[in-house]
């Protein structure tokens, strides 16, 4: 595959970065659409380079718009560097722009992680303030970042202190200012009396998250089965049963929203030290039928693969898992695109049909793109490249008439909005 040349002034910013050369290399980020090998940490090192003065003026040019590439990276990168050094002016210059895109979401989050205060519990009421204090935080279209955000803030909680986290989150006696700032939160998540939203449910899938090893992950999993049996998700099941007089139709039921959201969360702490013990745990978890628990398995394999696709692809070589390879190729493709061409060469009977099941996410914003964290985020793999990657693998997997056609046709309408010769080629039918 070609390789594109990494920008010559985004290298020299990066050897040598006094102001002045960081906000030169930062401004010609913020427009490239190439491949980039810096890392997300690179940028945001740039961004702290930067003087006061360049720092506000590109983080206002930058505005909320578009935001995949490197210009989403960018403006994490500033956006949290000037909630770090003046948090109310970024907040109020955030008050003063579209809260409509996902751009709004990406420069809201990067400023709560650059603001935040390290202790977890202190960051928890940080966030707090942020809805009480400040407009920008509130709009109809920017809750998703601060769930992100509360993730997070659990995450790390969990880490350093697990069993007062999980008294927090679980306990009917639990009180205090975290219990208090989780209503609040839970208040302003929900988009009203009908849709009711629990902070709790959304910080426990971070909690699952933040565990770092794998015994006090199945210590904390084996007590969230008792809460994903409990009367509440029983009756769930049995109200779906009686609407549509079926135990085993092709409907499938899932759980309540929030217990069904931990309970990947479980899962996926589990698969980080063993995939076959996260499937069984999952299927052995939770009421509906055997066909709705081999439906959750499915579900985790593609959580896992699309987070780990190196791994993914490691099970697949191996033979491991067998049932699952289709699903595991087509999430861990989502992933990382640029593995594409490897699933190709092994030349499995399905592969040119699941093909197109992966290009709509790959060709648009990731939560790993739109939430970019310096220690976490390694180089972005651009619209650019990612599109070349499946072109190299519709070659490899020797697609002809038709189905070739087609196949084209789908990737160019993927990619039209984020790459030009996509865009050109879709145009010309």
């Amino acid at each position: 595959m070609k390789r594109m040349r990494i920008l010559p002034i985004i290298c020299l910013a990066f050897l040598s970065t006094p102001p002045v050369q960081a906000a030169k290399g930062l401004n010609e980020l913020m427009n490239h659409h190439g491949e980039s090998e810096l890392s997300f940490q690179q940028v945001t090192k740039l961004a702290a380079s930067l003087g006061d003065e360049n720092l506000v003026k590109l983080a206002k040019e930058i505005g909320v718009g578009r935001t995949h590439g490197m210009r989403g990276w960018v403006r994490a990168a500033l956006l949290a560097e000037w909630g770090k050094r003046d948090f109310t002016a970024a907040m109020t210059h955030l008050s003063k722009v579209s809260h409509l895109d996902s751009g709004h979401q990406q420069a809201l989050y990067a400023v709560f992680r650059g603001s935040r205060p390290s202790d977890p519990v202190e960051a928890l009421f940080h966030l707090q303030r942020m809805f009480k204090n400040h407009s920008s935080a509130t709009g109809a279209f920017s809750r998703g970042w601060a769930k992100r955000a509360l993730q997070d803030v659990f995450a790390d909680l969990a880490a350093q202190q697990p069993q007062s986290a999980w008294e927090l989150l679980t306990s009917e006696h639990e009180t205090g200012k975290e219990r208090m700032a989780l209503e609040f939160l839970s208040k302003r998540f929900s988009w009203g009396p009908r849709q009711p939203i629990d902070s709790e449910w959304i910080a426990l899938e971070g909690f699952f998250q933040g565990l770092k090893d794998r015994e006090t992950v199945m210590d904390f999993a084996g007590r969230f089965q008792q809460a994903w049996n409990t009367p509440e998700v029983v009756a769930a099941l049995k109200k779906f049963r009686d609407q549509y007089k079926t135990l085993t139709g092709g409907m499938s039921w899932r759980p309540p929203p929030p217990h069904e959201g931990v309970a990947r969360a479980v899962a996926l702490s589990i698969a980080r030290f063993d995939l076959a013990a996260a499937t069984e745990w999952i299927v052995k978890s939770g009421p509906g039928t055997d066909q709705e628990k081999r439906g959750r398995a499915g579900s985790v394999y593609s959580d896992w693969a699309w987070w780990n696709p190196q791994a993914a692809v490691a099970v697949l070589r191996k033979g491991e898992h067998t049932n699952s390879h289709e699903t595991i190729a087509v999430a861990l493709m989502r992933g990382d695109a640029r593995l594409a061409p490897e699933v190709a060469r092994m030349n499995y009977d399905w592969f040119a049909g699941s093909l197109s099941h992966s290009f709509p996410a790959a060709a648009t914003m990731m939560v790993y793109d739109l939430y970019p964290v310096p220690e976490k985020n390694p180089t972005l793999p651009s619209h650019q490249l990612r599109y070349e990657a499946f072109g190299e693998a519709i070659k490899i997997g020797g697609l002809k008439g038709k189905n070739l056609k087609n196949t084209k046709r789908s990737l160019n309408r993927a990619f039209r909005y984020t790459v030009p010769t996509a865009q050109k080629a879709y145009d010309q039918k």
